[in-house]
């Protein structure tokens, strides 16, 4: 089965996985590991958006 961002227009589907190479766990039609993937970006950035914003700001109270 094919997501709505990549089925909508095309009866084949865009991108093909392969079970084999992932849990086999889905959430959708796109593997788990897609979706962990992606969040973990999203958190890394703000997680160093926070730290460099905090160092930002002690190095500014300091002076």
């Amino acid at each position: 089965s094919n997501g709505i961002l990549t089925g909508c227009c095309t009866p084949e589907p865009i991108v093909w996985y392969n079970n084999q190479e992932n849990l086999g766990i889905r959430l959708g039609s796109i593997p788990i590991e897609d979706s962990l993937y992606g969040f973990v970006l999203i958190i890394s950035n703000i997680i160093l958006f926070e730290i460099f914003e905090r160092k930002e700001k002690q190095a500014l109270n300091c002076n």
